[in-house]
């Protein structure tokens, strides 16, 4: 649905599978076996690291990171130096 409208209104967009945008946040690929909540909980981790003063809880902790990675994918990583 969500793909059918951004056609429909002619806004760009891109689908990043999950191996890509994490292996640009450096997160390790989904190991097979590993629960989810384990998988999430370090894509949670790694995101409270990025933002220490902001409280991040697990079920937004992929949306950050995804947007951390879209960030570096473009050149708009507010860590690069001056």
């Amino acid at each position: 649905m969500w793909i059918a409208l951004l056609t429909a209104l002619r806004i760009p967009y891109a689908v990043i599978p999950p191996p890509r945008w994490r292996a640009r946040v450096g997160l390790a690929a989904h190991p097979k076996g590993t629960e989810k909540k384990v998988l999430k909980q370090a894509v949670r981790l790694a995101a409270c690291r990025r933002f220490p003063a902001v409280p991040i809880n697990l079920e937004h902790a992929d949306a950050v990171m995804l947007a951390v990675a879209a960030a570096l994918e473009h050149g708009l990583d507010d860590r690069r130096s001056a």
